[in-house]
């Protein structure tokens, strides 16, 4: 059984979180038990378990948290547990990176961009 801890305290995105979570468990042959925790309570929670070693197994931050928890010892550089970023875009790797340490993959990745009529 592995934990993941997300803020997806919303039922359309804890449901649809919890219908994947499923489904890739299924498809690992194994059981993924779904968290979530009110965003503005996350990050105090997961330090709080960070401090206690009661960690989930996957912890889901926003990606302007995860330096504050790397600093604090919460997280494992994902090489450590053998995984690698060959195939991972660079953006994307240094997104998921603080301190030179690879910790986690963007749950979303997103393109903005800007059209304009330069002759208006």
């Amino acid at each position: 059984v592995y934990t993941v801890m997300n803020s997806s305290t919303d039922e359309s995105y804890h449901r649809w979180d919890g219908d994947t979570l499923k489904r890739c468990g299924k498809e690992l042959g194994i059981t993924i038990e779904q968290q979530s925790v009110p965003a503005s309570q996350l990050m105090t929670k997961a330090l709080r378990m960070a401090s206690s070693k009661s960690l989930p197994d996957v912890l889901q931050l926003d990606a302007s948290e995860m330096p504050t928890f790397a600093e604090a010892g919460g997280l494992i550089p994902l090489k450590d547990l053998g995984l690698t970023t060959t195939d991972i875009p660079d953006g994307i790797v240094d997104f998921g990176s603080y301190d030179g340490k690879y910790y986690g993959a963007a749950r979303t990745v997103n393109t903005l961009a800007l059209f304009y009529n330069k002759d208006i």
